[in-house]
C-alpha cells in the first residue's frame, strides 16, 4: 500500500494492490483485507458494500477465467471516489443479462451495478479489468446505495430491457420484481432474512421520500 502526497502533505491518493490465486478459498481472504484496508483509510461505513463487490469480482474470475488463475484486486482512494479494481488473465469482457427468477446466474454485474455508483470492463496488456467506484461521501456514518430503473436497464440485454421498461407500468413493476428477488437470491448464502430486508428497505425508501 502506498500513499501519494501534495505538497500541503495531504495524502490525496491511497492504493493497496493485493495479487492471489483465483482460488474460493482466497475469497474471505479478499474480504478480509479489504474490511482492514478501509478501517485503515477511516472509510469503514463502505466495507459492507464493497466485501460484497469484491466477493462477486472473485467469484467471477473463478467460474469464467478458471480456478488457480492469477488475478489481482487493486483498491485505490482519489478524487472522492474508493475505486475498486479487479484483474485478471482473461480479455473476454463480462456480459450483462437480466437474470429470471429461476435462473442460477446471470445475476453478478446487475449486482454490481446495484451495488456500485459506477463500474466499466476494458482489455489490457494482460487480459481486462472491471473498474468500479464508490463515493466516498458519507463513508463514515454508511453509504446508501440509490440505483434508478435506467441504471439496471443498461446493464440488462437490449432488447429485454427496452420491452421490459418501454414505459408501461405493468412491465416496469415486473422487472422491478425480478431485480430484488435477484438481490434476495445472491444474499441468502449470507444468512440474510428476505423479511428484514424488505422491511428494511421500504423504511429506507419511506425516509427518502420524506
Amino acid at each position: 500500500m502506498y500513499q501519494s502526497r501534495d505538497s500541503r502533505g495531504v495524502a490525496p491518493r491511497q492504493r493497496c494492490v493485493v495479487p492471489f490465486d483465483a482460488e474460493p478459498r482466497e475469497v474471505a481472504g479478499l474480504r478480509l483485507v479489504m474490511q482492514n484496508q478501509l478501517r485503515l483509510w477511516g472509510t469503514s461505513g463502505l466495507a459492507e458494500q464493497a466485501e460484497l463487490v469484491v466477493t462477486e469480482l472473485a467469484t467471477n474470475v473463478i467460474k469464467h477465467v478458471g480456478e488457480g488463475s492469477p488475478a489481482a484486486l487493486c483498491l485505490e482512494t482519489r478524487d472522492g471516489v474508493l475505486q475498486i479494481e479487479m484483474h485478471d488473465t482473461s480479455a473476454e469482457l463480462p456480459a450483462c443479462r437480466l437474470a429470471g427468477a429461476d435462473d442460477e446466474g446471470g445475476r453478478g454485474l446487475a449486482l454490481i451495478a446495484a451495488l456500485t455508483d459506477s463500474w466499466f470492463a476494458g482489455v489490457t496488456a494482460s487480459g481486462k479489468v472491471v473498474h468500479c467506484q464508490l463515493a466516498l461521501s458519507g463513508a463514515g456514518s454508511g453509504h446508501q446505495c440509490r440505483r434508478s430503473i435506467s441504471d439496471f436497464s443498461s446493464c440488462a440485454d437490449g432488447e429485454e430491457a427496452g420491452s421490459a421498461l418501454a414505459g408501461a407500468a405493468s412491465a416496469t413493476k415486473e422487472t422491478v420484481s425480478v431485480l430484488i428477488a435477484n438481490l434476495l437470491w445472491w444474499l441468502a448464502p449470507f444468512g440474510a432474512d428476505a423479511d428484514d430486508i424488505l422491511n428494511r428497505a421500504k423504511s429506507h425508501f419511506e425516509a427518502a421520500r420524506a
